[in-house]
């Protein structure tokens, strides 16, 4: 056992060979033998002694655990969770299981699950910094940036020297504008950021540089948002429909939306409709007698008058800003 974790793994297969050539029961020797082979990269070998580990102690927790962290390595993400759901049922506290879990429902996008996990871990270990930023992922994969810099900020607290956990904090508050906070976060990425994470520091110039100038990029074009003012849900300033409710922005009047375009066409008919029946009315009224020329007169005042007002109305919607319309 000493071997695996000082990195011997070799040796430590070696001997755990003989261990069990000595001693085939040993359900122990078994699962740390698959330890080496897991940490070789050799995962067939390491799922077969961890399936005699398990034959040989149906109760062994932890060979369910290590199996689970092998099948999720091969990305067999069920058989993950089976291992990862009865090493939790035969020990509680093991809080790795619960990490572990928490990742594979991660990187399979069930985040709701995946914070329930790392929930119960933190529980369980509270001064670990890294169930505190994985979760912090899991919030800004669901846009709840507010959490996801709580956790960011925790455990920047647990362990200074997390250097992702500035960056994500960075990424977190630029899409909430703030932008101060941002400019801080990426600075102290840079700061402490390995040479592992040279792409990371890239972006992370990149953006310090658009902010420090004073710039609008386009990813904050892209995070200006706005509610319907029918179903109250949150949709891009730009949008002309609202995804939820359907309703849509235009010009139109009452429960008609349209295009500024098309409804400065409809009034340029409507004028000319309007100039047609005047001439109308006027032709009329001279072809009758001095009655019917009066009445005419009046109606060629009256009718344009009215158009005129409806027009006049219409031309100030134009000219303001587009409205929303529930569709109809």
């Amino acid at each position: 056992m000493l071997y695996n974790y000082k990195g011997q793994n070799d040796l430590a297969i070696a001997d755990f060979t003989q261990v069990i050539a000595l001693n085939p029961q040993s359900a122990e020797a078994y699962n740390e033998r698959g330890y080496a082979y897991q940490i070789k990269c050799q995962y067939d070998r390491a799922i077969t002694d961890y399936d005699q580990a398990i034959a040989l102690n149906p109760q062994f927790a932890e060979a369910y655990h290590r199996r689970g962290n092998v099948y999720q390595d091969k990305c067999q993400y069920d058989r993950a969770i089976t291992d990862y759901d009865q090493a939790i049922a035969l020990n509680p506290q093991l809080y790795d299981a619960y990490f572990r879990r928490g990742g594979v429902y991660l990187k399979t996008k069930q985040y709701d699950l995946a914070i329930a996990n790392y929930n119960q871990t933190i529980a369980l270990q509270p001064q670990l910094d890294n169930p505190y930023y994985i979760r912090g992922l899991a919030y800004e994969a669901k846009g709840l940036y507010d959490h996801a810099i709580t956790d960011y900020n925790q455990s920047i607290v647990l362990n200074p020297q997390n250097s992702l956990a500035y960056y994500r904090k960075g990424y977190a508050c630029d899409k909430l504008g703030r932008v101060q906070e941002t400019i801080n976060a990426y600075r102290q990425f840079i700061a402490c950021a390995s040479p592992q994470e040279a792409n990371y520091i890239d972006a992370a110039k990149q953006s310090l540089a658009a902010l420090e100038a004073g710039t609008v990029n386009q990813n904050i074009k892209e995070r200006i948002e706005m509610q319907c003012p029918f179903c109250m849900s949150t949709i891009h300033e730009d949008a002309e429909v609202c995804p939820n409710c359907h309703a849509v922005k235009g010009y139109g009047i009452d429960t008609l939306a349209s295009s500024r375009d098309k409804q400065y066409k409809s009034t340029l008919f409507w004028t000319y409709f309007s100039g047609a029946i005047t001439i109308l009315i006027v032709l009329f009224g001279l072809r009758g007698n001095g009655f019917d020329l009066v009445m005419s007169l009046i109606l060629a005042v009256l009718c344009p008058g009215f158009i005129t007002i409806v027009l006049l109305v219409r031309l100030k919607q134009l000219s303001g800003e587009p409205r929303w319309f529930r569709k109809v």
